[in-house]
């Protein structure tokens, strides 16, 4: 940074990350994605030790296995889109429980939350004085699984 490059960033499409060796998935993109000024992701799954299969709505889930989450901060994530048509597979508990946990690793989380209002606020990244806005929106999640007042 610093330099008259601008900002880099950095994004993937729908993470699902389901292997014995979780940080094996990005083998051959993780320098990219490390060295990129802002890295973002939309994570496909609530990985969580928490919630219950079909809580949410009737819609069967897709893995969401805790020891899978270690991945996205070992892969350079700064941001993190849970505005996905599986967010809610495994239940707010769950949802809400792995927003947390990005948090904790410093990444922003953006698409979902406790409320209507938490999962429409923007994540603001800044980089050598520049801030970069996220937003994340799904239009194709079952029934219950949309954010609310609540």
């Amino acid at each position: 940074m610093g330099n008259n490059r601008g900002i880099v960033v950095a994004a993937t499409g729908d993470l699902l990350i389901a292997r014995d060796r979780p940080h094996d998935i990005f083998r051959y993109v993780r320098d990219l994605l490390t060295e990129a000024d802002i890295t973002f992701g939309q994570l496909e799954t609530a990985y969580s030790d928490q919630g219950s299969l079909g809580s949410s709505g009737p819609r069967g889930g897709v893995p969401h296995d805790l020891e899978n989450l270690v991945a996205i901060p070992h892969a350079g994530f700064d941001v993190i889109s849970m505005a996905s048509n599986h967010a809610g597979d495994w239940g707010a508990d769950a949802l809400l429980d792995c927003i947390e946990r990005c948090r904790r690793h410093g990444i922003t989380v953006v698409g979902a939350g406790a409320d209507i209002g938490e999962a429409r606020r923007p994540g603001i990244i800044e980089r050598d004085g520049t801030r970069v806005g996220f937003l994340a929106y799904c239009s194709v999640a079952p029934d219950g699984y949309y954010a609310g007042p609540g």
